[in-house]
């Protein structure tokens, strides 16, 4: 199952998180692999679609209902259903054999990009409703880092020159990278004393304040250097971590899973160099593209003002109560709408 499953994301360029090793982490780190079930539908005697999902009640639109979530839907990038057919075709299948075998009345897509394959195969073929969900920027790596930086404002390019300067010169500072076969123990480590010094703290955002984001980074990061997926830098001061960049790397594509950085070092600007270090390196090695994924924030828009827009998708049972939750939906949003759009109207005539 392994090999095939792997043959669909590499076939159809689907992002390397929704590999069943990568979801093997998150279901061990969540603890409902157990309560994983997989549907795989086979064509001319091969795999050609492979959907894990387990079941779930949820709240929606104030209604409880009995929900298949998508496994993927626990931590995944670009989401797409792993199949080699059309959507349309593997979402009869599927649904035929739930109907067969199982109530339900609603199935989860988080975060589907806006025009890939999955969303317009969904939103155009079934009941469904769609919500907003995160905007991942991105940035092509085209031209040269100093192309780059000359396009930028010059209050921008100053801070990055200096920056760079600052660790070329500062003999206290180094970047140190990790790939596959490096010693993941060290990252680990490494990511683990950043997080518990860093602003996330106060918040409880940091990795070490949630046990199951701790263990899920403790098994992800081993999956990655033994499939050679990952990339990451280290910031170091006097031989302390202070900054740190975890990516994927695919295809020349570079994907930035978490970053973070030492609140008392702040002065030295190191969540900055971190990124800057990055960068520039990807450059030198020919990558094509650096996504932030994550939603929009200020210091990934600082680079870029390419997007891509996420919406999560529910697909309802029309024979079911998810029919009746399919309507409440839907007149909810469109009352919601109403009500921003009167509300925007009630604003431009005050400012009038």
């Amino acid at each position: 199952m392994d090999s095939a499953w792997s043959n669909i994301i590499r076939n159809e360029n689907i992002n390397p998180s929704l590999s069943l090793g990568w979801l093997k982490c998150a279901c061990d780190a969540f603890r409902i692999s157990d309560d994983i079930k997989v549907f795989v539908i086979y064509k001319n005697s091969e795999v050609a679609s492979v959907i894990p999902y387990y079941f779930v009640e949820k709240n929606i639109s104030g209604i409880t209902a009995k929900c298949i979530e998508l496994a993927t839907n626990l931590v995944t990038y670009h989401q797409e259903l792993i199949t080699q057919l059309t959507i349309k075709e593997t979402m009869e299948i599927f649904i035929s054999h739930l109907r067969k075998k199982t109530s339900w009345d609603a199935i989860l897509f988080k975060d589907l990009q806006i025009g890939g394959k999955t969303y317009e195969g969904l939103t155009s073929s079934l009941l469904s409703t769609t919500y907003l969900s995160e905007s991942s920027p991105y940035l092509a790596l085209s031209g040269t880092w100093e192309q780059l930086i000359a396009s930028k404002p010059k209050k921008f390019r100053y801070k990055v020159n200096k920056r760079e300067k600052e660790l070329a010169n500062n003999h206290s500072l180094k970047s140190i990278w990790f790939r596959g076969g490096d010693n993941y123990d060290d990252l680990i480590n490494d990511i683990l004393h950043i997080e518990q010094r860093s602003w996330k703290v106060q918040d409880s955002m940091d990795i070490t304040s949630r046990p199951i984001e701790t263990l899920y980074y403790k098994h992800l990061i081993p999956y990655l250097s033994k499939h050679n997926l990952l990339i990451a830098n280290v910031l170091k001061f006097e031989g302390i971590a202070i900054a740190y960049n975890l990516c994927y790397q695919v295809n020349g594509y570079v994907g930035q899973i978490k970053t973070s950085f030492d609140n008392s070092y702040q002065e030295l600007s190191p969540g900055a160099m971190i990124i800057e270090e990055a960068l520039r390196q990807y450059y030198q090695e020919g990558y094509i593209e650096f996504d932030f994924l994550g939603d929009v924030m200020p210091h990934k828009m600082a680079w870029t003002k390419k997007l891509r827009p996420h919406e999560t998708v529910i697909v309802y049972n029309p024979h079911s109560k998810g029919y009746l939750i399919y309507i409440v939906s839907k007149l909810r949003k469109a009352v919601k709408n109403s009500l921003l759009t009167v509300s925007s109207k009630i604003r431009t005539k005050q400012t009038i």
